[in-house]
């Protein structure tokens, strides 16, 4: 049987994963798209954070559309924006409603945290992998 470990997650000093690390996850209703702001890498970048953004249609928009429809269903809200708040801290911002820690609601249900950072993780590195992507030269077939 799995046993849940404490993690303090107010503890904005403490190492808890390495990048890439989502900043921030918000999706643009005007340009219909969502834009993922992330710590890269230091091999993929060596700014501090970079955006990208993907096109509504697109397979890795579909990717973290699907991330943050799984979140909404644990959040039970629709999300709106994702901030990291620093440490292993993240805000998210639902529609019509007050904002919420992931250490506020992970005192209801530990499981969110954990599935949280999976997706969030799952984000970033789809994030750094399109990044990586947009940086190289474009190739024609012979």
């Amino acid at each position: 049987m799995a046993h849940l470990i404490s993690i303090d997650l107010d503890d904005v000093t403490a190492h808890l994963v390495d990048p890439p690390v989502v900043d921030l996850v918000v999706f643009d209703t005007l340009n219909r798209c969502w834009n993922v702001t992330f710590v890269p890498e230091a091999s993929v970048s060596l700014q501090e954070k970079e955006t990208i953004s993907f096109a509504n249609h697109t397979a890795l928009a579909k990717r973290v559309q699907t991330w943050v429809q799984r979140l909404n269903e644990l959040f039970k809200a629709d999300i709106v924006r994702i901030v990291h708040s620093g440490g292993g801290e993240f805000t998210f911002f639902f529609s019509g409603n007050d904002p919420v820690s992931l250490s506020h609601a992970a005192e209801h249900d530990g499981w969110i945290a954990l599935e949280t950072y999976r997706g969030l993780q799952d984000i970033a590195m789809t994030a750094q992998l399109a990044f990586i992507q947009s940086t190289l030269p474009s190739t024609k077939a012979i």
